[in-house]
């Protein structure tokens, strides 16, 4: 088996997750799409190849991305009106402070 490194980034991610998540072993490899033995030997920290890093780093990033909750339409555009009136009223406000300061 090729040599590897123990404390690899990609490992310490994987660990955090492990520990964040109820899943089981086998179940996060799963989810990220890897070799059931993969997952298990890295998390008993067993050497990690390089190339079999890389590969954990970019399954859990795509797994974070996937995670992220779909961004509302509706709730988006509401919030952009009212962001809009805010900084209207705010405009309206300044307006009348300035003429308030001429008189």
């Amino acid at each position: 088996m090729p040599q590897g490194q123990v404390d690899h980034p990609a490992v310490a991610r994987l660990r955090e997750l492990a520990d964040e998540r109820p899943w089981s072993r086998r179940e996060l490899a799963r989810r990220l799409g890897l070799n059931h033995s993969l997952v298990t030997r890295a998390l008993a920290g067993h050497p990690v190849t390089q190339t079999n890093a890389s590969l954990i780093e970019q399954r859990l990033d795509r797994l974070r991305n996937e995670e992220r909750p779909p961004i509302d339409v509706s709730f988006a555009t509401e919030l952009l009106l009212l962001l809009q009136r805010a900084l209207r009223a705010y405009g309206s406000s300044q307006d009348t402070k300035k003429r308030s300061h001429k008189s």
